[in-house]
């Protein structure tokens, strides 16, 4: 009879161990997963363009974006979509959009996830379309984004419609890159904002929101949030005088990269590594950046 005690007890202390022991490998293959889908999130480029003119609406512009994407498999999911009249946003099918972009004067802005499978895994971006105020906001996996450059995306948007502004910047450790491109400062957990870059998101916040007589000087006066690594400009940008010479004239003379056109009313500025941040400190101290 103690035998057999003895028996069941060891057996259940046995029992008991392969039990933790699975816990703790479940909680490394979580920890290992979590952070192997984090870095798959982190390391993003992100595409936004604001105020474009009449004739890119919801349909068209996830039209262009589709088209963009055709050369790579992908699929949106958990899509929403906010209405005029009805503040939250609401869940739809993929299967309602073509019934939704028909009724585009209901709608203040769609987004959703960008699922791309890679080697086995699927790796996600996202985007948003949004009318008030007039936002295409991408974010791509960098390893999706050199089949899908956002340099021949803008290009795509700007033969069709002429664009306000927009830029492409770099979004890592988790950072939320469509508050960004709003002009909402992204504070993570247990972390205190910056003080200086709460300031310049509010900035451009109140700017794309407010402006003023209806101007945007983004748009009409040829000024910029910041200077990133590709800028897409309207001619009032290029017009614009600085320190009595033309930003165009600027470019070359002071070797800030290069500029070329597309479409019929943008161009594509590409500046990089200490030539940005010198420009970047030039337009500042010349009252060009909000």
């Amino acid at each position: 009879m103690e035998l057999w005690k003895w028996s069941c007890i060891k057996k259940e202390k046995s029992t008991k161990l392969k039990r933790l022991l699975r816990l703790t490998l479940n909680k490394i293959r979580f920890a290992l997963a979590t952070r192997i889908a984090f870095d798959r999130r982190a390391s993003m480029k992100c595409l936004a363009v604001y105020d474009w003119e009449a004739g890119l609406g919801m349909g068209s512009g996830y039209q262009v974006l589709s088209e963009h994407l055709s050369k790579i498999t992908f699929e949106a999911k958990n899509l929403k979509v906010v209405f005029q009249d009805w503040p939250r946003a609401k869940k739809i099918s993929h299967n309602d959009l073509a019934t939704l972009f028909g009724q585009v004067d209901q709608v203040k802005s769609i987004e959703g996830e960008l699922e791309f499978p890679l080697n086995g895994n699927h790796i996600r971006g996202s985007f948003l379309i949004s009318s008030m105020p007039k936002m295409f906001f991408v974010a791509l996996p960098k390893g999706v984004e050199k089949v899908a450059s956002f340099e021949a995306f803008a290009k795509r948007l700007a033969e069709k419609v002429k664009l306000g502004y927009g830029y492409v910047f770099h979004s890592e450790d988790g950072d939320e890159p469509a508050l960004y491109a709003s002009g909402v400062t992204y504070v993570k957990a247990g972390e205190s904002a910056d003080p200086k870059s709460s300031e310049t998101d509010e900035r451009w916040f109140n700017e794309l929101v407010l402006g003023k007589d209806g101007r945007k000087r983004y748009r009409d006066d040829g000024m910029m949030r910041n200077v990133y690594y590709l800028n897409i400009l309207n001619v009032h940008h290029l017009e614009r005088k600085i320190n009595g010479e033309s930003f165009l004239s600027l470019i070359p003379k002071m070797s800030w990269g290069n500029i070329k056109k597309i479409g019929t009313d943008n161009w594509l500025w590409r500046v990089g590594g200490e030539s940005r941040a010198e420009a970047q400190n030039y337009l500042r101290s010349s009252s060009v950046l909000i």
